[in-house]
């Protein structure tokens, strides 16, 4: 007794003490009350509240006349009530889950179970970036899931649960089997952080969206896909947020694909610094890049950057959809450590083509060209392995073989020794991204008898595989884009990439011209 009393003591610490480092950007108190709703993100304190649209959708619930409070599946802190009032769980009208990554499922479905046995039955929702490629992982076990964006399909469930009204199709419930991906096309603001937390992810971020949806089409990429067509917010529309919210910190996140493929990345990064505040990118693109934006960057305080590589060779970047120059990144660099940089992360996949010690000796021999005459920069590599999503071109391949990877990994090992590369690697977990491979394609029963039943996960992807529950998603024409894109990728071209000019299913042109585009 007395060791479980020194547990909940020591939650309850770890919840005052994260409360104490916690800025509200606004307070937003509705003129009628409807009810309440508990905010539940599926992971680690730190992990949700870097998470821009658990924070978006909070704010969007608030201004339907909810109070929201907020639960983590985080085992550092209490989840048997609220973490901000401390109010018990069957005080809550409806439970509202943000489910961003397949992983999440494993907190997920033992809370969910504890929340059905509730007196107070409240009604479950579900939404977030998972059900932009796969929404029926869940949909069973919750009462509505909200397939794409939410900034009008909360709305659209307030009315129905309110007045009855009929469900619109990017809304579905237990049983569904389609559903369409529902996209605000004209947004009328960009998502901001209601809250800067002192501990997180992004301590002491703002973070702000500069743009959503990416217009490049890298063909392992489930966002460049599932979020079309690209929206970008104007330099005015970010600095109006800014002036109007209480932004008590100095670091801005400029949420997004890439600041580097903005219109006007340059013009965003000052609007931001001449506001007062620094400029923090999510992601650069190399190519898209110029030495006047990192030097800016550089001097405006970023000490570290990031850039994804992926592959060494160009040949093979471009059937990827990346086009990464190293002597481009050389001059980015130089620029970069000039005006203070002093670390930068490489991203590179795994598992890529069919052979693992020619990409190690192509990704050796470009940061050997990327770095070279670069003095004074921490340069670390990380890698991770390449899962092939649902609602990408690269959806057809197989998951790598674990001694494909094994060998790629010494590989690299011994390559950075042999070059004596001044660099750090930070080696990629096979069992996660085999397991992220897998509940991404699953249907929810197969999520269940994996969670709870412990069943074979390599049986269940193999069910998965031939059931292919995504594939009724109403999305994209499977026989059009993802079938040219990967047709493509076998002939060496690079993607044809989202132009925006589509209108609201995306890619309607490419399905009316078809094989011409092959």
């Amino acid at each position: 007794m007395a060791k479980q009393s020194y547990v909940e003591w020591n939650k309850r610490a770890r919840r005052e003490e994260l409360l104490a480092g916690e800025k509200y950007v606004e307070h937003t108190s509705p003129s009628s009350f409807v009810g309440k709703v508990l905010m539940v993100f599926p992971g680690d304190y730190g992990v949700g509240m870097a998470n821009l649209g658990y924070q978006h959708v909070m704010r969007l619930w608030q201004r339907e006349g909810f109070e929201v409070d907020r639960l983590f599946l985080d085992s550092s802190l209490e989840e048997d009530w609220s973490f901000e009032k401390e109010y018990p769980l069957d005080s809550f009208d409806i439970i509202a889950i943000s489910f961003p990554f397949e992983g999440g499922l494993i907190r997920l479905i033992p809370f969910l179970k504890k929340v059905r046995q509730l007196p107070s039955n409240p009604l479950i929702v579900l939404g977030g970036a998972t059900t932009y490629f796969n929404p029926f992982i869940v949909n069973d076990y919750v009462d509505y899931v909200i397939v794409g964006d939410g900034e009008e399909a909360i709305h659209a469930l307030v009315e129905h649960i309110s007045s009855n009204k009929p469900l619109p199709p990017w809304i579905i419930r237990p049983g569904d089997r389609s559903a369409v991906v529902h996209k605000v096309l004209n947004l009328r603001e960009p998502a901001y952080s209601l809250i800067v937390p002192k501990e997180s992810v992004f301590e002491n971020f703002f973070l702000i969206e500069i743009g959503r949806g990416c217009h490049v089409g890298c063909r392992f990429c489930v966002y460049g896909y599932t979020y079309r067509p690209i929206r970008h917010f104007s330099p005015d529309e970010i600095v109006s947020i800014l002036q109007t919210k209480q932004i008590d910190t100095d670091t801005v996140g400029l949420v997004s694909a890439s600041l580097s493929l903005h219109k006007q990345p340059i013009d965003v990064a000052k609007s931001v610094l001449n506001m007062g505040y620094r400029p923090v990118p999510s992601s650069l693109h190399v190519n898209e890049s110029s030495p006047e934006l990192i030097s800016l960057l550089a001097s405006s305080g970023n000490r570290s950057m990031t850039f994804a590589v992926e592959h060494g060779d160009r040949e093979f970047q471009k059937r990827l959809g990346k086009d990464v120059d190293p002597e481009h990144l050389n001059v980015l660099l130089k620029a970069g450590v000039e005006n203070g940089l002093k670390s930068i992360k490489l991203y590179f996949i795994m598992g890529l083509g069919d052979d693992p010690e020619y990409n190690a000796a192509a990704g050796v021999e470009f940061v050997k060209r990327a770095i070279d005459g670069v003095s004074g920069l921490k340069v670390t590599i990380s890698f991770s392995v390449l899962v092939p999503k649902p609602w990408t071109p690269f959806e057809k391949l197989e998951f790598p073989k674990r001694s494909f990877i094994k060998k790629e990994i010494l590989a690299w090992k011994r390559l950075v020794r042999k070059n004596k590369l001044p660099v750090q690697l930070i080696l990629p977990s096979y069992k996660e991204a085999f397991e992220e491979y897998a509940l991404s394609r699953f249907s929810g029963d197969l999520a269940y008898r994996y969670v709870v039943r412990g069943e074979s996960l390599k049986d269940l992807v193999e069910e998965a595989n031939d059931m292919k529950a995504w594939k009724s998603l109403k999305h994209i024409d499977p026989s059009a884009i993802l079938d040219v894109e990967y047709a493509r990728y076998l002939q060496g071209k690079y993607p044809i990439g989202c132009k925006g000019d589509c209108g609201s299913c995306m890619v309607k042109s490419l399905v009316e011209r078809g094989d011409s585009l092959v």
